[in-house]
């Protein structure tokens, strides 16, 4: 079974480094951003990133096979560089959380190739719109989880935004996904040791992107990990909006 991987975005974590990046859509947007002697640039992989600075900030556009290529990604890119994953649809659209041991299992499996040398962000757990709530079904999903994986939920249908289900997502440490878009957005609720966000306008103001930031940076000295990702589209502004959000305040 092969596993795609989509990371879109900006990463904070405890200890100063930040990250940024662009979903697959926009990877031929990244070719304008130049990559410095000795790192890597698997262009014909897809998989492109770059050191911006002191802060060790990155910007990353890529999209392949996990299964084939991730022991080679692991080893080639940087300390502190982190693959932040995301649950295929066979497990979240498909059987819609029911039944899924043994591909969840598989899935896992296959991520644990970044495990080694700490190279494994959260994995993005995206329930389809028209997936109402279900908290027993929730519950059965997230006892499956190893706690040696991190999880990000984002549910997009209204009727999991309750008390009940913060309360299950604290009980299991798995984050929800704070989620915008220019119909609306998720509550702004911390459930567990990380902030996961997903910033899907099609466009940010400078004073957007500055109160984003003063909320990372608040989470961030609550001992909070922070990862932040923009909207994947064919115009590709998603590694220039990182890249404002990395010196967002500064």
């Amino acid at each position: 079974m092969s596993h795609r991987v989509a990371l879109p975005g900006v990463w904070w974590r405890r200890r100063p480094a930040v990250a940024g990046g662009a979903a697959p859509a926009a990877t031929e947007h990244c070719r304008d951003y130049r990559f410095p002697p000795g790192r890597v640039n698997l262009a014909g992989r897809r998989l492109y990133y770059t050191l911006e600075g002191p802060e060790n900030g990155q910007v990353v556009c890529f999209t392949h096979s996990l299964a084939s290529d991730g022991g080679m990604w692991a080893e080639q890119v940087p300390p502190g560089f982190h693959f932040a994953l995301k649950a295929n649809q066979q497990i979240t659209h498909i059987r819609k959380l029911r039944g899924v041991e043994q591909t969840l299992r598989r899935f896992l499996e296959v991520a644990s190739i970044l495990q080694e040398g700490d190279r494994l962000g959260p994995v993005l757990v995206q329930l389809p719109p028209t997936f109402k709530a279900d908290l027993a079904v929730l519950d059965a999903f997230l006892k499956l989880r190893p706690r040696a994986f991190r999880f990000a939920f984002e549910v997009r249908h209204a009727s999991w935004h309750t008390p009940q289900t913060l309360d299950l997502l604290r009980a299991h440490h798995t984050a929800l996904c704070i989620a915008e878009n220019d119909k609306g957005s998720a509550p702004e609720e911390l459930t567990a040791d990380f902030a996961y966000l997903r910033l899907r306008k099609e466009n940010y103001s400078a004073q957007e992107l500055a109160a984003w930031r003063a909320k990372c940076d608040a989470w961030l000295a609550a001992g909070r990990d922070v990862y932040v990702y923009f909207k994947h589209e064919d115009q590709g502004q998603a590694p220039a909006l990182a890249r404002k959000l990395l010196v967002a305040g500064s």
